[in-house]
């Protein structure tokens, strides 16, 4: 997901490092609160930066003549089979 997050910046290896030390700072948690609250924030972070990548490619896609309504689905669909394509089974 970082690779694809980080595709526009290139700071694939910022924002791995900023992630990595989340973990280890939440490493401790054991309240179920604030685990769940913690995954609700992360869940939300990559919502709004799907949403925000979403309409950027919307824009460029309108500008390029599309409506906007097809270059929003467009845009989306072309985020998750970009997320799909570098999608790897855990080991």
């Amino acid at each position: 997901m970082a690779k694809i997050i980080s595709m526009d910046g290139g700071n694939y290896h910022t924002l791995r490092k900023n992630v990595k030390k989340q973990f280890v700072v939440n490493r401790s948690l054991t309240d179920p609160a604030v685990i769940e609250r913690c995954r609700e924030d992360a869940i939300r972070g990559i919502s709004n930066y799907l949403i925000f990548r979403a309409t950027m490619i919307a824009k460029q896609q309108k500008d390029d003549g599309a409506t906007a309504a097809a270059a929003a689905a467009a845009a989306t669909r072309n985020i998750f089979d970009e997320a799909k394509r570098e999608k790897k089974p855990r080991q």
